[in-house]
């Protein structure tokens, strides 16, 4: 195998791994929720999606 394709394979690798991540997050914030039962937190934490939500509406969904 050449490096220029190893380093291809570990970009992709990189990527796949970034992107369950933010996936990941995004649902744990998102039961948090609405399973919590502490009314702060849960207001917290539907905040948190709201300003999430507003600064992929300011990039204009370029990435997600």
């Amino acid at each position: 195998m050449s490096w220029i394709t190893i380093i291809t394979i570990v970009l992709i690798l990189a990527v796949c791994i970034a992107i369950s991540i933010f996936f990941s997050f995004k649902r744990r914030i998102d039961k948090k929720s609405q399973d919590d039962d502490d009314t702060e937190l849960r207001q917290a934490y539907q905040d948190v999606r709201r300003q999430i939500d507003r600064g992929h509406a300011a990039s204009g969904h370029f990435f997600f």
